[in-house]
């Protein structure tokens, strides 16, 4: 049975520490992330632990982050998290409701629920990992997927690992 994560990247695998470095020195540092528009990387501790998660797990990646907006393709987003580090790409994107809603958290839960009903998936195989407040948007048994970082841990806050790894398995 395949494990799904709908994977945020900003407070998840991305924190405050990397939202606050320079985007000249990123870009002047890594040429690549100019050319896909990317603002600042990924942090190294929370990319070490999501590896961990997808080894141990085999878990796959749905990314439902707003890092799938601005044109990205898959190629361009295994690009990225290939350059971050990250052992697995995303396989696929939640589709992009942003913009026919004006509050994102609202947006996020739509695109997610949508994206596992469109699929077929199982709610017990699937975790969603987010900063955004959602867990008041979903119904109750995807609620209980729902795990809730905090932008300036992400998933390397005390006990999330098992805590996810636990509900993959």
């Amino acid at each position: 049975m395949i494990k799904y994560v709908f994977l945020d990247v900003d407070g998840v695998i991305s924190t405050y520490d990397e939202s606050m470095y320079s985007t000249k020195d990123y870009w002047i540092e890594h040429p690549w992330a100019k050319r896909l528009n990317i603002m600042h990387g990924f942090n190294t501790e929370c990319v070490k632990i999501y590896n961990e998660i997808i080894l141990e797990t085999g878990c796959k990646t749905i990314l439902s982050s707003d890092w799938k907006r601005h044109g990205r393709t898959l190629s361009d987003l295994d690009e990225i998290f290939k350059q971050n580090g990250v052992v697995e790409s995303p396989i696929d994107v939640t589709p992009d409701y942003r913009d026919n809603y004006s509050n994102l958290e609202y947006g996020r839960s739509i695109e997610i629920i949508h994206y596992i009903a469109e699929n077929h998936i199982n709610v017990d195989d699937i975790v969603i990992l987010d900063d955004l407040n959602l867990e008041m948007l979903f119904p109750p048994k995807v609620k209980n997927r729902f795990i809730k970082t905090h932008f300036e841990y992400g998933i390397k806050e005390e006990g999330f690992k098992d805590l996810i790894i636990n509900m993959l398995k």
